[in-house]
């Protein structure tokens, strides 16, 4: 039985088989997945407080280069949220409660923030 015409094979294959024998064994290909890339300021979907989002102050995107090459495109952003009162006498000890998160976020991310907050970002602060 013959190879169809749309399946390439060489000519030491081809004639195994003509024979009737099986081809010979392709090397297996060792794909190691990229080293991820030390990002001091990586913010995450799940790092923002979605309750507490004000507005989105900055986007732009980024794309942030490993040691072997490998590109990992994110976007920087600038996310403005509500400080929380709370209620009764002021606790004895102050928490800090951040006003500004700024870092890079990768694209995955950023595409979730974006589906979870469309309706109150304003999209002129948005650079692809």
């Amino acid at each position: 039985m013959s190879p169809m015409m749309t399946e390439a094979i060489d000519r030491e294959d081809w004639e195994l088989m003509d024979k009737g024998l099986p081809p010979r064994k392709k090397p297996q290909r060792n794909i190691v997945p990229p080293t991820f890339p030390k990002i001091e300021n990586q913010v995450k979907f799940e790092d923002i407080p979605l309750d507490r989002f004000e507005r989105l102050i900055s986007a732009r995107r980024r794309a942030i280069t490993n040691e072997d090459g490998v590109k990992f495109v994110g976007m920087d952003v600038v996310i403005e949220l509500k400080i929380e009162k709370k209620l009764g006498r002021p606790p004895e000890k102050k928490e800090s409660q951040p006003k500004d998160i700024k870092g890079w976020m990768m694209e995955g991310d950023w595409q979730k923030f974006y589906l979870h907050t469309r309706k109150k970002l304003d999209f002129k602060v948005i650079s692809y």
